[in-house]
């Protein structure tokens, strides 16, 4: 019998030990000073190589969980208490029904090429508990999706979902349409974390998030005649699409990726389509 290794951790010990008999290692454990793990002279490098591998998938399990989301709470706190603030601005700029009247996502003014208003709309919002609940919605799911994007990936993805789905719903939308706020890009934000809630943990729990989404999109519909619940579900659907084009086609770890392009490209976006606005 050979020494494979020794420790003072029984817990340790005995973790090993789980490894060396799920591949089917014969080994002893014997108590000295400390723990120690023997094997056989003929399975010594099999029993090492297993053990090897064993802590160095550990490590990298470790270290995933440390860098996983590196200030998520105070990040996403931190960049929604400046979407309130941009909101607020705006009324610097120009009075409440000015900004609504060149800002709104109006389907017949969009079709004739007025393409701006499906971003700029998603700042403009009724009155504060408008824009608090979206505020509120958006940071509960920018908060969970950090688990899987980093916060300028995530701050993408909702404008460029809230967008989308707000043109896809002007496109659709019989007679005229004005529709207003943040809360198609909430939805989108809640597709692209069911995509990713989909593929990570298995089909099933796309039967909870499904209802979860579904239930939410009622809840902030029910009884208002003023919820467009179109946009809504259309940045949901784009949302989703999104999040499994991401899973199916990069695939990489993307908790770290373009975080300040992101960030970059997201307030860009609306801050260009508001510069088109006022120069109109």
């Amino acid at each position: 019998m050979f020494k494979l290794l020794i420790t003072g951790n029984k817990k340790e010990i005995d973790t090993y030990s789980l490894v060396l008999l799920a591949r089917g290692i014969e080994h002893e454990l014997r108590r000295g000073d400390k723990w120690e793990i023997w094997v056989p002279e003929e399975l010594y490098d099999k029993a090492l190589q297993e053990i090897t591998l064993y802590q160095l998938e550990n490590q990298e399990t470790s270290s995933s969980k440390d860098k996983s989301s590196p200030g998520g709470a105070e990040g996403v706190v931190f960049s929604m208490l400046l979407f309130a603030i941009f909101n607020v601005a705006l009324l610097d700029f120009k009075p409440k029904d000015e900004l609504f009247a060149i800002g709104t996502a109006n389907n017949v003014l969009f079709l004739k090429g007025e393409w701006w208003r499906v971003f700029t709309a998603l700042t403009l919002h009724s009155d504060f508990g408008h824009l608090l609940g979206n505020i509120f919605f958006s940071g509960l799911f920018f908060y969970l999706l950090r688990a899987y994007l980093s916060l300028g990936l995530c701050w993408l993805l909702a404008v460029l979902s809230g967008g989308i789905g707000n043109a896809l719903n002007l496109v659709l939308s019989r007679g005229v349409h004005i529709s207003i706020g943040f809360s198609t890009a909430t939805f989108g934000i809640l597709g692209v974390l069911s995509a990713f809630v989909f593929f990570e943990r298995g089909r099933k729990r796309i039967l909870i998030t499904s209802g979860f989404a579904l239930g939410l999109l009622g809840l902030l519909g029910a009884g208002k005649g003023n919820i467009d619940l179109g946009a809504h579900f259309l940045g949901l659907v784009v949302g989703f699409v999104i999040g499994c084009c991401l899973k199916l086609f990069y695939p990489a770890d993307l908790r770290h990726k373009w975080e300040t392009k992101g960030l970059l490209l997201a307030w860009g976006i609306v801050i260009f389509s508001w510069y088109v606005a006022f120069s109109r």
